[in-house]
């Protein structure tokens, strides 16, 4: 589910110019000032960095638990001491 939200937020990110132009367009229209792109680009690149950010720990964690815990005790492998013939 949080993957969903972070990606429509990076969509949000991708999508700032188009979304810039179309305020500028329509504010004067509707008698209102538009925002400057650098405030519509560090709205959407704020929400983005907090949503993955709250995305990214929960995941590193689950990623640390899954690891069996004799893993790196063995030291590396080589491909030929693994392959049977």
């Amino acid at each position: 589910m949080w993957s969903l939200w972070v990606g429509f937020n990076a969509l949000k990110v991708v999508l700032t110019p188009y979304t810039n132009h179309l305020l500028l367009t329509y504010a004067p229209q509707l008698g209102g000032t538009a925002p400057s792109f650098a405030r519509v680009l560090e709205d959407a690149l704020r929400m983005f960095v907090s949503q993955a950010c709250v995305f990214t720990a929960p995941y590193a964690v689950d990623r640390s638990l899954k690891r069996p815990a004799n893993q790196f005790a063995e030291g590396p492998r080589s491909i030929s001491s693994t392959t049977t013939i």
